[in-house]
């Protein structure tokens, strides 16, 4: 009882998702109306990148500028002070020449008054001599004279005391001028030292005005020249910062520059109006086959991917879709070398690879992750790039466990209920261990993403234990979506028992190329056209279905 159900609820579900999917094919008829927002990421980063960079050559150029700033402001306050020892220096020098000319003056003066005394003194000593002679002259006259001589003496003393007393107001009255020349003299001295010590101190002034607005503008320019260092280096410890991360291997985001990204997009032959799937994992992990699954080919079909347990290249591989139906002529799928191959560091092997150019990445799941599969799981959450993990070759792991149990499955039959009991237990077992593993191992990834970021926890948030892993086999794909004329022998045919993720993987993929391509926009109707390619493809996939014993509702509808 307990079989039948997980039988039914397991074709419920295939059925769900095929029904789901057919749907989402509508949307394909036309080429992708959205561009890859990965790479318009990059090249905004690019330009926010070549935006700091010419921030940078400002600051730059700022600091030079500070620089030849301070220069000038030095030779300024230089010349100001050679131009201040000048200003003193002729000031002193009119100040001397001011002293040597007031000197001579005063000397000149001093010469002009003991000139005018010995002048007065002259003249009052040839007054007296003509006084006596006159006097003598008229001693020798007659007695009758004598008294005229007398008179006469009297007048010419009173004469000569008149003369006396007005040489002695004129020598007064030309001292007097003389002392109010003098002090005329000496308050325009006076004026004139004032007048220079007024020019001197307003030189003074507008020299320490002009000393300090050069100084203040070099304090400016220096401000400037700090401001314009700090940021350097602060662009230099985040480029020290980016390079110690990168030679420790914590792994940091290196967005590539257009050049590259066009590149990569030469190189992978990219074209917009096509969706880009990467296939990556480990070398032996079933790439090459899930690669042929997904185009519907096998070893008997032109443009088959060889398949080997070893990597065949180290070059990435491209695998375009060669069906003209829609979905499948809008997908073009690509191989990535096995990191286990390369002599490279992990973080590079995103960049290197160009996997930012592409629209979802597939990554195959071996039981383990390497460090490159953390890598690419963080890198895609970085860019943006959606990442889904499959774990292929099911059907044989799954067998591995009932070889393990004893059991011969060289010819295994699916009818025979008792070899079904015993295969329904297998694969539940793989099942749970497979999840259970994959949780551990994403929980394990996390942690050491974490002590490798030194524990900031900024890579660990980019590793979820709820990541989903699909469990698929190639040949599931195949027998589902192939071509339903090729017939296998009833060996090679499984049971709808072997399904487990498959149906849902198709259907997920391509809600993620609608949402990431098309936007979420109009579908293309296809016209008459249109509804004819899904019915058709509605009745290959249910013929695929029906390998399993299982039949969708547009099936059923369609038969009755």
């Amino acid at each position: 009882m307990g079989a039948a159900a997980s039988v039914v609820a397991l074709s419920g579900v295939a059925t769900a998702a095929i029904h789901g999917a057919v749907t989402l094919v509508k949307h394909f008829f036309k080429p992708p109306n959205a561009n890859n927002p990965t790479i318009q990421n990059i090249h905004e980063e690019n330009r926010r990148k070549e935006e700091a960079e010419r921030h940078r050559n400002e600051a730059e150029q700022r600091v030079r500028q500070a620089k030849e700033a301070e220069e000038r402001a030095r030779k300024a306050k230089e010349d100001l002070q050679r131009q201040r020892e000048d200003a003193e220096q002729k000031a002193r020098e009119r100040e001397e020449q001011h002293r040597r000319e007031t000197e001579e003056r005063e000397r000149r003066e001093a010469e002009e008054r003991e000139k005018f005394r010995l002048e007065l003194e002259q003249q009052k000593e040839q007054a007296e001599r003509a006084a006596r002679e006159r006097a003598e002259a008229h001693h020798r006259e007659n007695e009758e004279r004598e008294r005229r001589e007398a008179e006469e003496r009297e007048r010419v003393k009173l004469e000569m005391e008149q003369q006396k007393q007005q040489a002695e107001q004129a020598a007064r009255e030309r001292e007097e001028a003389h002392r109010l020349e003098m002090e005329e003299r000496e308050r325009e001295n006076e004026r004139l030292r004032a007048i220079a010590e007024e020019e001197r101190r307003l030189e003074e002034e507008r020299l320490k005005a002009e000393a300090e607005r050069l100084r203040q503008q070099a304090e400016a320019e220096r401000q400037k020249a700090i401001a314009a260092e700090e940021l350097a280096r602060e662009s230099a410890a985040e480029a020290k910062r980016l390079y110690e991360s990168a030679t420790n291997g914590i792994r940091p985001i290196v967005f590539p520059t257009d050049e590259e990204v066009r590149l990569a997009k030469e190189k992978m032959q990219y074209n917009p109006e096509l969706c880009h799937f990467a296939i990556c994992g480990p070398s032996g992990s079933g790439k090459s086959s899930l690669i042929n699954a997904f185009r519907g080919l096998t070893k008997t079909d032109a443009g088959y991917a060889e398949v080997g347990e070893n990597e065949c290249t180290s070059e990435v591989s491209r695998y375009p879709d060669q069906r003209s139906e829609v979905p499948f002529c809008r997908f073009v799928w690509y191989d990535i070398p096995g990191a286990g191959t390369l002599r490279v560091p992990d973080w590079k092997y995103f960049n290197d690879h160009g996997l930012y150019c592409f629209d979802f990445i597939i990554l195959v799941y071996d039981g383990r992750f390497t460090a490159i599969d953390g890598a690419i799981i963080k890198n895609c959450k970085r860019f943006g790039v959606p990442v889904f993990v499959v774990r292929s070759k099911s059907d044989q792991h799954i067998l591995n466990i009932l070889t393990s149990d004893g059991l011969d499955v060289e010819d295994f039959d699916l009818t025979d209920e008792e070899f079904l009991d015993d295969y329904r237990v297998a694969k539940e077992r793989y099942v749970v261990s497979t999840r259970d593993d994959f949780r551990k191992n994403l929980a394990l990834l996390a942690q050491e993403s974490e002590s490798g970021s030194k524990g900031n926890g900024t890579a660990a948030k980019l590793i979820s234990v709820d990541e989903p892993v699909y469990i698929i086999s190639s040949r599931n794909l195949i027998k589902m979506f192939g071509n339903p004329k090729k017939r296998r022998s009833k060996k090679q045919s499984p049971d709808g028992e072997t399904l487990i993720d498959e149906a849902i993987l198709i259907e997920v993929l391509l809600q993620a190329a609608v949402v990431r391509r098309y936007g979420g926009g109009e579908m293309g109707s296809g016209g008459s056209e249109g509804e004819s390619v899904l019915k058709e493809l509605s009745n290959k996939w249910n013929l695929g279905l029906e390998k399993f014993h299982i039949r969708t509702k547009t099936a059923e509808t369609h038969d009755a």
